[in-house]
């Protein structure tokens, strides 16, 4: 079971990580299209 814990801390933190990575890339995708 802790391991279990552990493992779901992880994932919510690599989604959280992976977002704000996704909205950067976004934002620079973005850039790019209007130059």
């Amino acid at each position: 079971m802790v391991q279990f814990k552990y493992i779901f801390l992880i994932v919510m933190f690599l989604c959280v990580y992976i977002c704000s990575f996704d909205r950067t890339n976004f934002r620079l995708d973005k850039k790019v299209e209007l130059d």
